[in-house]
């Protein structure tokens, strides 16, 4: 209490424990659909167990996402895939609800547990009036997520995946989006290693953080 100026000075303390240790993985994406489980620390990153070859083929029965004069209800559809850090976009296939992409890409593979996610989205920028309408933003048709746990080494996937959309009154089907995939084991001894490790860093076994 300040007698002089008539009012009362609260003072308090905050103990704090921090770990300096980079073997953590900063989360930018949701746990469950997480393509990235890489330490912070470059110096940590193991050497890769496999590699991910995609193959975007086409789509099938696309939602309309906008009218065009004499065309009726169209699309103009692309594809956006993300794997750890590195994106990668077909071209854009105009004026069509069934495109063919035929593009292929791979990626370099650090944990099985992960999952990559494709995304089809209708490009508003094509046609000068709907992209004003619209303020040039890509409107989504749909998404697909694949484990790659869930695929056996060395085997190649073909399957339509179902695109789909959460809107306000459900679940919406909104296409179908047509893959090949292939998860090949580059080094078996680099897998056993990463398998027989621990899920979280060293320090977190031996100087746990305490909450006491």
């Amino acid at each position: 209490q300040d007698p002089s100026k008539g009012m009362n000075r609260f003072g308090s303390r905050i103990h704090i424990r921090t770990s300096l240790d980079g073997g953590y993985h900063v989360l930018d994406e949701a746990t469950m659909y997480s393509s990235d489980l890489r330490p912070t620390a470059k110096q940590l990153w193991k050497p890769h167990i496999g590699v991910l070859e995609m193959g975007i083929i086409g789509a099938t029965g696309l939602m309309p996402m906008k009218l065009k004069e004499g065309k009726g209800g169209t699309a103009d559809a692309y594809c956006v895939a993300k794997y750890g850090q590195k994106w990668v976009r077909t071209r854009t296939v105009v004026d069509s609800l069934s495109p063919k992409w035929n593009e292929q890409y791979t990626w370099e593979v650090f944990d099985p547990c992960t999952v990559i996610t494709v995304g089809v989205f209708d490009n508003c920028r094509i046609d000068e009036k709907t992209a004003a309408a619209s303020g040039a933003r890509d409107s989504r048709i749909g998404k697909v997520r694949i484990r790659l746990s869930t695929l056996a080494t060395d085997r190649v996937y073909t399957h339509s995946y179902p695109l789909v959309m959460l809107h306000p009154s459900g679940v919406k089907k909104m296409g179908e989006l047509h893959l090949a995939v292939r998860f090949s084991c580059a080094n078996v001894g680099n897998m056993l290693h990463m398998c027989s490790m621990p899920l979280l860093p060293k320090m977190h076994y031996v100087r746990p953080l305490s909450v006491n």
